[in-house]
This record gives C-alpha cells, structure tokens and sequence, in this order.
C-alpha cells in the first residue's frame, strides 16, 4: 500500500495481476509487461474513484481509454505516454460523477503503431 496525496490509501497492483485481463503479444518481467503492437489492451474493473497506471515509454505512444462504456463508442479520452517510470491517470473523479456504478470497466488501448515506441506497464494504482 502506498499513500495518495490527499492521505487516502491506494491499491498498487502489478501489471501481471491475474486481476487484469491483458490481450496481446507481451514480455512479461517482474510483474511488468513490455509490449509495442498496435490494438494490444487490458481490462481492469476497480471500485473508488481513480485509477492510473505507471509506465516507461521508448519514444511515444497514444492509448484509448474507455470507461464503463463499450468499446465500439467514442473513447472516453485519449491518453499520452512517454518516458521513463511516469504515472498516466486513465481514470479522474469526474469521469465518475454520472455514474451510479460501484464497479467500473475500463479498458485501454494502443493506439499507435510499433515504431511510435515500446510501452512497458509495471503496476495499476487505485484509491479503491
């Protein structure tokens, strides 16, 4: 467990997780993945109110982010990753304001081709 900055308790979980559906080609390592095909994605179902990941990007790379909506509409946003050991926020409050839910789906995808980078995804952290 590690501590959020507004003293609220975080969850950390690995990348590797049995937790998190992963599909795609990946090198796992340590509880990390480390992947760079296009269309790869993982499914994560969290309960609180925010949900981030922290990653290390070779060059720069653009992921999708649907959250507790099918996948065949419009992303909920796009996210940016890029560089060493970053923490991505895929999921903020307000994203969550309209909905009644508990638990929220949330998936995310790579946008980018393989030569835009190689993404590596070492833990989850949520406040719930």
């Amino acid at each position: 467990m590690a501590w959020l900055p507004l003293g609220l308790m975080a969850e950390i979980v690995s990348a590797t997780d049995s937790r998190i559906t992963f599909v795609g080609r990946a090198i796992e390592n340590n509880g990390s993945l480390t992947f760079d095909f296009p269309a790869t994605y993982f499914r994560v179902a969290f309960t609180g109110k925010s949900l981030s990941m922290r990653v290390t990007d070779t060059k720069r790379d653009f992921y999708a982010v649907w959250i507790d909506c099918p996948t065949s509409a419009e992303p909920t946003r796009v996210v940016e990753v890029k560089g060493c050991d970053t923490i991505v926020q895929l999921v903020l409050p307000k994203d969550l304001k309209i909905s009644k839910k508990k638990e929220h789906q949330v998936v995310v995808q790579k946008r980018t081709e393989a030569g835009c980078g190689k993404t590596t995804v070492y833990e989850f952290i949520t406040d719930g």
